[in-house]
């Protein structure tokens, strides 16, 4: 959806890419984009929390249009743009139920490009076992289920075994 370049604890860089037809890779209306960009890269300063990677070059490639939706073709869109401008890790908080034989040749050509592809496994109701959404299927990519305060799987995470880790 994008990452807000006014948010005042992120340091987004100017080079960046809009795979949809809505808005601007940065200013993020839906917010998705922004909250998850915090808590990979936000600065380590008095204000608000540090994220994981505070000091890494944050770009945004926003694949989903301003309500969070998207295309198939727009993911893959922005896949071939980070591997062209050699970005080193690609995070790919979304999915999708449906297998698509392209996304998957994507994955696997960014993969051998060199980039690792950190990917949600998906959030459901249903959290029985095997339920992990595309692309985090793919064996190209490292798929991450979220944790709880137990450092369990949290119950409305997604499941199966192509899960590589939980993360909070």
């Amino acid at each position: 959806t994008g990452i807000s370049r006014t948010h005042e604890d992120l340091s987004l860089s100017s080079v960046g890419a809009n795979c949809t037809t809505e808005g601007s890779f940065d200013f993020d209306v839906q917010g998705h984009g922004t909250h998850v960009a915090g808590i990979i890269s936000a600065q380590d300063n008095s204000f608000g929390v540090a994220g994981l990677a505070p000091k890494i070059s944050l770009h945004s490639v926003k694949v989903l249009d301003d309500s969070g939706y998207g295309y198939v073709s727009d993911i893959i869109e922005g896949l071939y743009w980070a591997q062209t401008n050699q970005l080193q890790i690609v995070n790919m908080s979304l999915g999708t139920l449906s297998n698509s034989i392209s996304l998957e040749a994507a994955c696997e050509a960014a993969k051998a490009a060199g980039l690792l592809l950190v990917v949600a496994a998906g959030n459901r109701e249903d959290n029985s076992v095997n339920n992990v959404f595309y692309p985090a299927k793919y064996a190209s990519v490292l798929a991450v289920s979220a944790s709880d305060q137990r450092n369990q799987i949290a119950d409305f995470s997604c499941r199966g075994p192509e899960i590589d880790i939980i993360a909070p």
